[in-house]
């Protein structure tokens, strides 16, 4: 990380201070921000993984192309989706094995055991290679960081890239120490924001709805992929014979018919349900302009009472 000067005017919130009580604005994105760029890489994915709570694993908002890093097993929901997921093996987050050798696989069963026996592990336990996969990410015993990392290196992955979605906020706790003469640290929080679901206002489950909302329809007797494996090559296959816009219409995450403005937005990314959600970060071309900017509007203000006022008069 470069030097910060946490004295450059740029750095300083505009804000004013001199009240009993204060309150320090944060962007509500930082955390997804951070996932997107500083923890998107392969050791803090592992650290993450391993710390997180296992039962939420199937809401790590990405569409999954492959059961395992060796690729035996596709799982995307269309032959063009699958496709395009060749294109994307360098990212750790199109494979379910990411996931499932970094958690607790006893935890995250006991959860959603039932809906991931009939979605993936019944296929996988036709073949000895199948079985084989599942008694390794099932074993409770995770690999030390370093050897994961390496691991995700000799399959040729790189990174960990989520798509964007906007059903949850992701939490974020940022803070710092300040450590006196006497060696007493004092912790400083910067940021803290709890994390929360918001299903009642989402609008991105129309694109792609998560491994979660696929498990729980595969063990739901009246939706239109009740019963079925999501692994491509399983002759009892979801989406032989449907695709999962059909089953985001008959569930009404979709409307039926579309809109024009709906059948616009198809014609163009292609059918919903199979849409993928990439995240462009800023430029950093951009993000420096910005910077810039910011820098030459608050040296005015340093030091200059009178500025600080009228700056913060303005409406």
């Amino acid at each position: 990380m470069p030097a910060l000067a946490l004295d450059r005017p740029s750095v300083h919130l505009a804000a004013a201070f001199a009240s009993p009580s204060a309150v320090v604005s944060s962007p509500a994105n930082y955390g997804a921000y951070l996932q997107h760029t500083t923890l998107s890489t392969v050791p803090a994915t592992v650290i993450g993984l391993r710390n997180s709570d296992p039962c939420q694993a199937p809401w790590i908002f990405t569409p999954y192309c492959f059961v395992d890093f060796g690729q035996t097993w596709a799982l995307a929901n269309s032959a063009k989706r699958q496709a395009r997921c060749q294109a994307m093996v360098a990212n750790g987050a199109v494979f379910l094995e990411a996931v499932l050798r970094n958690v607790d696989y006893a935890v995250f069963h006991s959860c959603w055991g039932a809906a991931f026996d009939v979605a993936v592990a019944s296929e996988l336990q036709s073949s000895a290679a199948g079985l084989s996969w599942l008694t390794m990410v099932a074993t409770p015993m995770l690999a030390p960081v370093a050897a994961e990392v390496a691991y995700w290196g000799h399959n040729g992955i790189t990174t960990f890239e989520t798509q964007w979605q906007n059903y949850k906020r992701l939490g974020v706790l940022n803070s710092y120490a300040i450590t006196n003469a006497y060696g007493v640290s004092y912790p400083l929080t910067l940021q803290a924001q709890n994390g929360t679901y918001r299903f009642a206002s989402q609008t991105t489950f129309k694109m792609y709805w998560s491994l979660a909302n696929d498990l729980m329809a595969v063990v739901t007797n009246t939706t239109r992929i009740g019963g079925k494996s999501l692994v491509r090559s399983s002759a009892n296959y979801a989406f032989a014979n449907t695709t999962l816009g059909a089953v985001l219409v008959q569930n009404g995450t979709l409307a039926s018919p579309l809109t024009a403005g709906f059948q616009l937005v198809e014609s163009l990314l292609g059918p919903f349900g199979s849409v993928d959600m990439v995240y462009v970060a800023v430029p950093p071309s951009v993000r420096r302009v910005f910077s810039t900017l910011v820098e030459l509007s608050r040296v005015p203000l340093a030091g200059n009472m009178a500025a600080q006022a009228d700056y913060f008069n303005i409406t």
